[in-house]
């Protein structure tokens, strides 16, 4: 579905993340990836809005605007 998909999606992960195959997930064929690329946070584990929210929230942001066209401060 993710593949097939005109949705924007943004992917992003902590870069030491046990739980998750990351390079697995780097690889799935996104139909609409944004900036057509998977986000490892470093030093963040399986939950990176908890651990660097300020980050995270960055990135939900930039994302955000370029969906709405809004300029990206």
């Amino acid at each position: 579905m993710i593949e097939l998909t005109k949705v924007p999606t943004a992917i992003v992960n902590g870069a030491n993340d046990a739980i998750i195959d990351l390079d697995y997930v780097d690889g799935v064929p996104y139909g609409n990836h944004w900036r057509k690329k998977c986000f490892r946070i470093p030093h963040a584990t399986h939950s990176p809005f908890w651990e660097v929210r300020h980050i995270v929230n960055r990135l939900l942001s930039e994302f955000l605007k370029e969906l709405t066209g809004r300029r990206s401060d």
